[in-house]
């Protein structure tokens, strides 16, 4: 694995390409522990893979804003992705903030249950980037949907302020 780490920060695309591969079949094998994954290479792995380019929350968005199943894999895989980048997020959260108000106000209680959730899994974050006026402002939208009428919705959205 050091070598591994050590080949991320190669400047070659076509060794970058092939390290991902190498990084994707490494986490599939039988006796690699997430912990280990946590602690040992996804610093190093977001530190070299990481660009300064809004194309990959995007995607991440559009991702989450088109699913179609009710599961919390999305949720999980983002709240994931956002806990890795950890400061270097910051650029990004006023369009995620945009996101998750837009998605608080629609008409589909799936859709607005997600977004609650979704607030729960990026609060930390936002802390972490110091963005409280943001977190102010997502703490006052979501005591305006203490009136919920649907009691899943509800529940997520008390999970959100806590």
């Amino acid at each position: 694995m050091l070598i591994l780490i050590r080949e991320f920060a190669s400047p070659d695309e076509e060794m970058k390409k092939i390290l991902l591969k190498v990084v994707k079949q490494c986490c599939a094998t039988d006796g690699v522990e997430a912990p280990y994954i946590r602690d040992e290479i996804l610093s190093h792995f977001f530190k070299a893979f990481w660009t300064q380019r809004i194309e990959g929350i995007t995607g991440i968005l559009y991702a989450f804003q088109e699913q179609t199943q009710e599961d919390a894999v999305m949720l999980d895989g983002f709240g994931t992705v956002c806990k890795g980048l950890g400061r270097r997020k910051k650029p990004y959260l006023p369009q995620i903030y945009g996101t998750i108000i837009g998605r608080l106000n629609n008409k589909s209680a799936k859709v607005r249950q997600q977004a609650a959730d979704l607030i729960a899994r990026v609060a930390p974050v936002m802390y972490i980037c110091e963005e409280e006026k943001l977190m102010g402002h997502l703490g006052v939208v979501l005591y305006e949907c203490l009136g919920e009428e649907y009691p899943e919705v509800l529940g997520s959205i008390l999970g959100a302020l806590c």
